[in-house]
């Protein structure tokens, strides 16, 4: 009987997977008619707030889409990060809430960065988003080649800008793990 349940779970998520697939590739604003038309089909009601802007919200996690609702350069002006590597999470939240751009190659980031988010030039991007990645952990590696994408450490870090001491407390939770243990010496 386990093994029945564990392919129904199975075909579920494999459903749910390819249903929002398929979604992402559509504007926003048509997403709710196809989903009302897609449960009517199966004999379901879709519910009555489907076209309202919390339902969005709600699905992007409650306050991930806070101030979504202006331009890039406002929305980074309005966070007010501290340093190159907040200001790279940033971008990269705007991107994958805003404009449904969840990987970047660093030539990208570059470019929103001075284009669009109207910032000064970062001198080499590639060092500042690998360790915003490595060190700090506010990305993560994308799936395709050279690719990143903002990680929920990062995502976390934005939400909480531009209080900086709720950043820190963020920063310091994230690096928490036990010492490497030292070796014995050999006599």
């Amino acid at each position: 009987m386990a093994k029945k349940d564990s392919l129904q779970l199975s075909a579920k998520l494999k459903a749910i997977e390819v249903i929002v697939k398929e979604l992402q590739k559509l504007d926003e604003s048509d997403r709710p008619d196809v989903i009302s038309f897609a449960l009517k089909q199966v004999g379901l009601t879709p519910p009555t707030n489907l076209n309202s802007p919390q339902s969005d919200s709600s699905i992007a996690g409650g306050s991930q889409s806070a101030g979504l609702d202006t331009s890039m350069a406002d929305f980074v002006k309005n966070k007010n990060p501290k340093n190159e590597y907040q200001r790279v999470a940033v971008i990269a939240y705007y991107r994958e809430y805003k404009q449904n751009r969840k990987e970047f190659k660093n030539a990208e980031m570059s470019q929103a960065n001075t284009q669009e988010a109207r910032q000064p030039k970062i001198s080499n991007i590639t060092d500042v988003v690998t360790k915003a990645r490595d060190r700090y952990k506010f990305l993560t590696k994308g799936t395709g080649k050279a690719t990143h994408q903002l990680s929920t450490h990062g995502a976390d870090i934005v939400n909480a800008l531009p209080d900086q001491e709720s950043v820190k407390k963020l920063i310091a939770g994230a690096k928490s793990r036990k010492p490497r243990k030292k070796k014995k010496e050999k006599k």
